[in-house]
């Protein structure tokens, strides 16, 4: 049982740390190799939907499309497809655009207020003390990274900071929306067509058919990068993980992805906080992971 235990906290923390390093592949295309939002969200979902889907056809044996037999969710896989997987792929990645890797998935990492104003929603009742001190606590903390301690400027701009929070809204939506399909089909096959439903949709926006694709090396690295390690391994392991460990464990690893964005972020491009900064990102961890325990 321990081993298993500890097998389930590598795969969650792994699965995390790829998270988290694929916004770094990401900034490097959209930053260094001038690679739209759009490109790289289309041809993302669609390789790692494929992926994902085939992969589920080796290792269950069952026929992809047999999904789609099953009417009642038809429509719900096509909000999530289009809502969760290509909202929060394409504004995560917008958001890189305008800010960097590090920024991005920190702001992304607010969803998890998002998911309490949800169930607040959905049981009709109040935030308790605890959710109403740590939504405090995360809004100031975004405060703090977005202004840099100066009032008079913001450290992020405006536009950064509507696409982030959107991008956390989106991944909210992604986290609570297709529970009963992935309770009835797996979440690997749930995950692949949201993939491949966001990624078709996106293809009219982004036609890699007009892209010039390079062929150097650190082109084709950094994309072979975001779609199999920064996805499908990350994912892979993600989900495999809840086989060993509580969910609420793997909640609480979460923090994990924001902390190696930064961590990376350093290493590759230089990239530093100040105290302000650095205090409004431990207020957004801390209240987070304070939800996670709740």
């Amino acid at each position: 049982m321990r081993t298993n235990y500890t097998r389930g906290l590598l795969l969650a923390v792994f699965g995390c740390i790829f998270w988290g390093a694929s916004g770094i592949g990401g900034q490097y295309l959209l930053l260094n190799r001038g690679v739209s939002p759009f490109w790289l969200t289309g041809s993302r979902l669609v390789l790692s939907g494929v992926i994902l889907l085939a992969l589920d056809r080796v290792l269950t044996g069952r026929n992809p499309y047999d999904f789609w037999q099953d009417k009642d969710l038809r429509l719900p896989m096509i909000a999530f497809g289009i809502i969760g997987m290509l909202g929060t792929q394409f504004l995560y990645f917008a958001t890189i655009k305008e800010s960097n890797a590090a920024v991005s998935t920190i702001l992304q990492y607010l969803m998890a207020l998002f998911i309490v104003l949800w169930v607040c929603l959905r049981e009709r009742r109040l935030p308790t003390p605890r959710e109403i001190f740590c939504t405090t606590v995360a809004i100031a903390g975004t405060v703090l990274i977005v202004t840099g301690g100066r009032w008079d400027a913001l450290a992020v701009s405006a536009k950064a900071l509507v696409l982030g929070i959107l991008s956390a809204a989106a991944a909210a939506f992604y986290t609570v929306q297709p529970r009963p399909m992935i309770l009835r089909w797996g979440a690997r096959l749930v995950v692949g067509w949201g993939m491949l439903t966001g990624g078709l949709v996106c293809l009219p926006f982004a036609q890699p058919w007009n892209y010039d694709l390079p062929h150097d090396l650190p082109f084709l690295g950094a994309f072979a990068f975001v779609i199999l390690v920064g996805t499908v391994l990350a994912f892979w392991f993600y989900i495999a993980s809840i086989q060993y460990v509580p969910p609420q464990v793997t909640g609480i690893l979460g923090a994990i992805e924001p902390l190696s964005s930064i961590l990376f972020s350093m290493i590759c491009f230089g990239l530093s906080f100040g105290l302000v900064e650095t205090a409004g990102i431990a207020l957004i961890l801390g209240a987070v992971f304070a939800l996670g325990r709740a």
